[in-house]
């Protein structure tokens, strides 16, 4: 029973590990994601002020379309949106894997309880 205990001392660690591993790759990712956020703002920010200041756009409307077109043809920013969309599903499958690790670590902490109150029960017997 004792090597048992022991086994699950062990799995517990191993997986509080790979929580972290996986916590650490959670925060490096949205990091990434701020990064392209502000990159993707600063293509749209220029990108906006080329168009307020063209004299040929008489109202909001035609600023606005041209604003539009301007973005969907510049591939810099195509890109980071392609980016951006790729790292929020990155995102989204490690907070599902952090859940999923975090509830194998529940159970794992549970089955050690009852195998300490196993032994705890059988030292009061004998």
């Amino acid at each position: 029973m004792m090597e048992y205990i022991y086994e699950l001392i062990e799995k517990i660690k191993n997986q509080q590990i790979k929580i972290l591993e996986l916590e650490r790759e959670l925060f490096y990712l949205k990091e990434v994601k701020a990064d392209k956020e502000k990159e993707k703002k600063d293509i749209e920010a220029t990108v906006w002020n080329e168009v307020v200041f063209d004299k040929e756009l008489k109202n909001e409307a035609q600023r606005k379309a041209r604003y539009q077109q301007k973005l969907e043809e510049w591939d810099a920013y195509l890109g980071v949106l392609d980016r951006i969309a790729e790292l929020e599903k990155k995102i989204s499958d490690l907070i599902y894997q952090i859940k999923k690790e975090n509830i194998e670590l529940d159970y794992l902490k549970r089955l050690y309880e009852i195998e300490k109150l196993k032994k705890e029960k059988e030292e009061a017997v004998s």
